[in-house]
């Protein structure tokens, strides 16, 4: 949330304001919609009256930041029956290592506390049967995850962003890609509707949006976090059979594009675009008014992109915008396209 657009007074005065929608103003005084992104325990979410409902799972993490003598500095994992480990390089000799322990975690001195490695460094070589020494440790950390979601996204003036929308386990490293994600869906939806308040309707757009996208990053995480952390004898079996699938080359793609947070895209010539796919990036035939050569090139103007095939018809949507938009040619497409400042299909 940007400093000095909330007015000042005792929370209660500010949260009252919030919930009615007023207390948001720009530099002449004019009530703005903002973007809010404060984080897990969203102090704007509270003051807004948005509720979000909260999961916490019954399974232990223990993540450390560390130097450890474990060969090449590529990612790999390790299951055992006492628990799980995946190590991720830093490429440096440094490594993030997450445990999922399937027994209880006897933690000598305080969780989190740098010089507190004996609980770490005895489950990892439980798992592993490797005795790996941890050097330098920078950070650890022994929590229970969780699943928060906001119950909307938007409240009046009260847009919501990234953690204080949505709080999901680390399963997958999708919390970046997820917050980035909403940022662009709403920094040019934002900048719409704060020079024409008749662009409003496209902040309730992002909400319905980007709310959907979450829920999919939830369900999948919480399925990747069921998968590491269940110590059920099902949950090995499970293991087992799921590695080898994943091992697939079209499931592999298809978790590779989930991870990435590209459920679908718009296929080459021909193909029928989904709106709301994420666009490729498709070549550009250069003009006199467009020199741009990329698609994902052209979209760095921060406009609507009308992807006009050489052969054939405009989008009539194209026409009718009252956004900017830049119009350019194509031969990746039979018909035309436009393409969202965020690199989605309209």
């Amino acid at each position: 949330m940007l400093p000095g657009h909330v007015q000042a007074g005792p929370e209660d005065t500010v949260g009252e304001d919030l919930r009615r929608g007023v207390g948001v103003t720009g530099e002449a005084g004019e009530r703005r919609p903002l973007g809010h992104c404060d984080g897990a325990h969203s102090t704007v979410r509270r003051l807004a009256g948005i509720s979000a409902h909260r999961t916490v799972h019954p399974y232990d993490v223990l993540s450390v930041d560390a130097r450890i003598d474990a060969g090449p500095q590529q990612p790999w994992s390790h299951w055992g029956r006492d628990g799980m480990v995946l190590l991720l390089p830093f490429g440096d000799g440094r490594w993030r290592l997450v445990l999922y322990p399937y027994r209880q975690l006897a933690t000598g001195g305080t969780p989190g506390a740098p010089d507190d490695t004996g609980p770490a460094e005895e489950l990892l070589r439980r798992i592993t049967g490797r005795d790996l020494a941890l050097g330098e440790v920078e950070w650890i950390s022994h929590y229970r995850c969780e699943h928060r979601h906001a119950a909307r996204y938007r409240h009046h003036r009260v847009v919501l962003a990234g953690d204080a929308a949505h709080v999901h386990p680390p399963t997958g490293g999708q919390g970046l890609n997820t917050g980035i994600a909403d940022a662009m869906s709403l920094g040019w939806r934002l900048a719409a509707a704060v020079a024409d308040p008749a662009h409003d309707r496209l902040l309730d757009a992002y909400a319905e949006e980007r709310r959907r996208a979450a829920c999919r990053v939830m369900r999948l995480t919480g399925a990747m976090l069921r998968f590491n952390a269940t110590p059920a004898l099902w949950g090995h079996a499970l293991r087992v059979a799921g590695l080898g699938v994943a091992r697939l080359p079209p499931v592999r793609r298809r978790l590779a594009a989930a991870l990435a947070g590209l459920p679908g895209s718009g296929a080459s010539t021909g193909a029928r675009v989904r709106s709301g796919a994420r666009a490729p990036d498709v070549p550009l035939l250069p003009t006199p008014r467009s020199p741009h050569r990329r698609l994902f090139e052209a979209l760095r103007t921060g406009h609507h992109v009308h992807l006009l095939p050489v052969c054939g018809t405009p989008d009539p949507r194209a026409a009718t915008s009252a956004l900017p938009l830049l119009t350019v040619r194509t031969d990746a497409y039979r018909q035309a396209h436009v393409v969202r400042p965020d690199g989605h299909f309209l």
